[in-house]
């Protein structure tokens, strides 16, 4: 029985890590567009480097995303089959989760600075 609520707990956070994943991977299409919306009105090339600079932290940032969405989706494969090694990787999956949660917070907060700027 103890078994099966800790598979139960592991599930329910795999899922809703793969909930704030798509939220995430929104959340980065929403910064895109901003920094679009600026391109398209500004044309100056002192802002050119920063633009540069955040399409680029867009294409990589979606990488990890979709990097840590196959490997969480991966360790629900494990639960599911009740390997040991699930319980590991999920420790580790749910600390990658906070982690880009911050990146992610701190390039939306780096954003928003730049946008201010901009306008």
């Amino acid at each position: 029985m103890e078994t099966q609520n800790q598979t139960n707990v592991l599930h329910s956070e795999n899922l809703e890590w793969l909930k704030k994943l798509a939220l995430y991977a929104k959340e980065i299409n929403i910064m895109q567009e901003s920094i679009e919306r600026v391109v398209s009105n500004y044309a100056f090339r002192t802002v050119l480097p920063q633009i540069e600079h955040f399409q680029n932290q867009f294409v990589i940032q979606k990488h990890r995303l979709n990097s840590l969405k196959h490997t969480i989706k991966y360790n629900e494969k494990l639960v599911s089959a009740n390997y040991d090694s699930a319980d590991t990787d999920h420790a580790t999956n749910k600390d990658q989760v906070e982690i880009f949660g911050k990146i992610l917070g701190d390039l939306k907060r780096e954003l928003t600075r730049f946008l201010q700027r901009s306008m």
